[in-house]
């Protein structure tokens, strides 16, 4: 799943549900500044059998520059408290 926002949508939906966050200029860039970014890891099965698939759900945050230490700074403090009481 991918997710495209602004940063003023943040308090509208649950972040806890995202894999990894990303600031961008615009939202149609797919690429831009990590801001939270969690591993995510096949499962194990049996050589036999073929694997699940992994699914990495995006959230894109459409910020004024996404390359501002300040803004990705403040958009941490946001994302990452709710990702350590999950």
């Amino acid at each position: 799943m991918r997710q495209v926002i602004s940063e003023s949508e943040l308090g509208s939906i649950d972040l806890k549900q995202f894999h990894e966050v990303i600031a961008v200029k615009d939202a149609g860039d797919y690429q831009g500044v990590a801001v939270y970014v969690t591993p995510r890891m096949a499962q194990f099965v049996d050589p036999s059998v073929p694997a699940k698939e992994t699914i990495t759900n995006s959230l894109l945050i459409v910020v004024d520059n996404p390359d501002d230490l300040e803004t990705i700074e403040r958009l941490k403090k946001l994302f990452v408290p709710q990702r350590i009481t999950r």
